[in-house]
């Protein structure tokens, strides 16, 4: 008797008999909804090359807005991360819109500079330094500057076959380094390598060659910015004496090299230096200044202030245009 029982137990036990005679299905547990994780971006804007903080900036990315505190801080908040690097506006009173791209996930916090149009910045000079619109007003380039380390290629002999004169050869391997360094902002370096074969055009190389040809009627032609070029000086055609090329002369084409333009006035890329005899060459301070700031940004920036999409996987490979020097007026 006390078996039967026990069996009843566990049937009813089995089947639900007893508790609940309505016959109805047992109530099933409420799920648990999880919830949305905020999503944050944070960052920082401050001025190109001075880094101090700009308050009061707004940013603007795809479908989200902050304003920077006083420290020039923000925070971009959504509910969701997003599954493509953001569009990303900043603007200021005062400073240069600036359009970027903000890759994410990351490890640290976001840090767009934004170019302060004050003193010492001048934008037309900018525009005729970096993007070409001195002579070509309606037509700016993008910024084709370096992003990595030169060589210098010098040809020891001119397109005659007859030697370059040793003094020439030794103030190029005094003055390309230099000049290089100065106008890449210290970034990137220049070495030099000197022989009298032809060499093929390879990226990270700049061949220098020389000619005497009276019919080249320029002081010299080079190719402006990308990651390889090369310069063709005439000898003796903007001169300095027996040193045949002008110091200047050789900033002037490396500036070029690095990525900058003609400009008008008393600098080293002014469009009507005919040479002369500059002993101790230097780029001006508004040309330094302008050069640093186009460094600030990437290949391929537009005006006013425009960084190309995946700008992070850009890089200067495609053929350089070509700018021709000086002459006789």
């Amino acid at each position: 008797m006390r078996i039967a029982v026990m069996t009843l137990a566990v049937v009813c036990l089995l089947s639900g008999c007893g508790d609940d005679s309505s016959g109805r299905a047992p109530t099933q547990p409420t799920p648990v909804i999880p919830t949305v994780s905020e999503w944050t971006l944070a960052g920082r804007v401050t001025a190109t090359i001075s880094g101090e903080p700009v308050a009061g900036a707004t940013i603007a990315a795809t479908d989200v807005t902050a304003t920077t505190d006083g420290a020039g801080r923000f925070e971009l908040k959504r509910p969701l991360a997003p599954v493509s690097p953001l569009e990303v506006t900043v603007s200021a009173g005062g400073y240069l819109s600036r359009e970027t791209q903000a890759i994410h996930p990351r490890a640290t916090p976001l840090v767009v500079d934004i170019i302060a149009e004050r003193t010492p910045f001048d934008l037309s000079f900018y525009r005729a330094l970096v993007r070409n619109g001195f002579e070509s007003p309606d037509e700016l380039t993008a910024t084709h500057r370096w992003t990595r380390n030169a060589t210098f290629y010098l040809k020891t002999v001119d397109d005659t076959g007859r030697s370059l004169e040793p003094e020439v050869l030794a103030r190029l391997q005094q003055e390309i380094p230099r000049a290089f360094s100065e106008w890449t902002s210290g970034r990137y370096r220049a070495t030099l390598e000197i022989g009298a074969e032809d060499r093929p055009e390879v990226e990270g190389l700049v061949r220098v060659n020389f000619t005497r040809d009276p019919d080249f009627e320029h002081c010299a032609q080079a190719t402006v910015g990308g990651n390889y070029g090369w310069i063709t000086f005439r000898l003796d055609y903007c001169g300095c004496g027996s040193l045949r090329i002008d110091p200047r002369t050789m900033w002037h084409e490396v500036g070029h090299t690095a990525g900058f333009w003609h400009v008008r006035g008393d600098f080293v890329m002014d469009k009507y230096f005919e040479g002369g005899c500059t002993a101790f060459p230097a780029i001006t301070a508004p040309e330094q200044y302008h050069a640093r700031v186009a460094y600030e940004r990437p290949f391929g920036n537009i005006d006013p202030d425009q960084d190309p999409v995946w700008f992070h996987m850009l890089r200067a490979g495609e053929a350089p245009p070509v700018v021709t020097c000086g002459g006789r007026r």
